[in-house]
């Protein structure tokens, strides 16, 4: 029987995001057996709360377009580059310890979609690394941006490890420090010389001859790294 009141409802918003998103969310495993269902009781809840929260944050972000740009919205359903950036994203979320990271990664999703310019395969990586890296990375990469004269003139590591000083959330060691600049350095979203210090007076600082300061510079953030902030900016 059929008529205007059977009429099945139109897709909400929720069931829009659950559409472009479901594709990166199906990795909570499957247990079988005594031991193995103990194991999912453990591990399935906390997947479980990503999950939710992470479809929330994207729910809303793409709730927030289709109000605001209901064209470019429409659009995304033919988009092959956000539907990468959107699973990867997601399979990163889930992955993700950290509430924040899982912020960063609904933002660059959000950011995606809003048409960002930043070549897809680009997007893709900067989710990536991500998915690699933690917050505190982040945060110190987000503060160098911040205090970029400061970067320009550090000496060694100490003088960029001062510049976080202020910076919210637990403080990296010495050690932990280094590691963190090194991750940054390995993705070129900083460019640190050979010739920065990693203990004060260790190293004797050249004497380079520049055409201009920034010829002369240890330390700075690189382009890639001010695009990828501004991908993960809310």
């Amino acid at each position: 029987m059929t008529g205007p009141n059977l009429r099945p409802p139109d897709k909400s918003i929720g069931d829009h995001a659950h559409t472009l998103v479901k594709a990166g969310l199906n990795i909570i495993p499957v247990f079988g057996g005594t031991a193995a269902e103990l194991l999912g009781a453990v591990i399935s809840p906390p997947l479980e709360r990503r999950r939710n929260e992470w479809m929330l944050m994207i729910a809303d972000s793409l709730s927030r377009l289709e109000a605001e740009e209901p064209a470019r919205f429409a659009r995304l359903a033919e988009s092959d580059e956000f539907a990468s950036v959107a699973v990867h994203a997601a399979q990163a979320a889930i992955r993700a310890a950290e509430s924040q990271k899982r912020r960063l990664l609904a933002n660059a999703v959000r950011n995606s979609a809003r048409g960002i310019d930043i070549r897809g395969d680009i997007q893709v990586m900067f989710v990536r690394f991500l998915d690699e890296l933690t917050a505190t990375h982040i945060a110190v990469l987000a503060t160098f941006a911040a205090k970029e004269s400061g970067v320009w003139n550090a000496q060694g590591y100490s003088d960029l490890q001062a510049l976080i000083s202020d910076t919210p959330g637990q403080q990296p060691n010495a050690e932990e420090f280094l590691l963190i600049c090194r991750d940054l350095d390995a993705r070129v979203l900083i460019r640190l010389s050979d010739y920065l210090a990693d203990v004060p007076g260790l190293v004797e600082r050249p004497v380079i001859v520049a055409e201009s300061d920034e010829d002369s510079r240890l330390a700075y953030v690189t382009g890639l790294g001010k695009s990828f902030l501004a991908f993960t900016d809310s």
